[in-house]
């Protein structure tokens, strides 16, 4: 460095920071992360409460498909004449196959998915919550010393 430098630095007062400078600091960088978790878990458990919503008609959605498509009489086949069904099994695999309410099930799949992954985010962010207001402030006790 050059000596010029050197001698301006060495010219510089050193300043001390005040003694609540980091607990201050430390309480409010807390305070905005547990104010973004708990939008967060509004925001999941807001889409786990629209997704039970949507539950109720996507189930009678799934029931009516699930009668209309004669896959019941098919199961009801197998259980009532069980030495036929195992006679024509392929045709009675494919024939059921084809009749699943392959649509139905495809949305309720993903509405139960929807359901279990945004109650899992809530749970979760509700445990962070509680735990974030538990633990002591990071810099608390401690003073700026150089």
């Amino acid at each position: 460095m050059d000596k010029s430098y050197i001698k301006l630095l060495s010219l510089i007062e050193e300043k001390k920071a005040p003694q609540r400078l980091f607990e201050n600091a430390s309480k409010k960088l807390r305070a905005a992360e547990i104010s973004k978790v708990k939008l967060r878990a509004g925001i999941f458990s807001a889409i786990f409460l629209a997704a039970l919503l949507i539950m109720i008609p996507v189930v009678t959605y799934f029931l009516q498909s699930l009668s209309s498509s004669g896959f019941s009489q098919y199961l009801s086949l197998i259980t009532t004449d069980g030495t036929s069904a195992l006679a024509y099994w392929k045709d009675l695999g494919l024939s059921m196959a084809s009749s699943l309410p392959i649509n139905s099930i495809i949305i309720a799949l993903a509405v139960i998915l929807l359901l279990s992954y945004s109650l899992r985010r809530v749970i979760r962010y509700i445990h962070s919550i509680k735990s974030m207001s538990k633990l002591p402030s990071i810099f608390a006790g401690m003073a700026y010393n150089n």
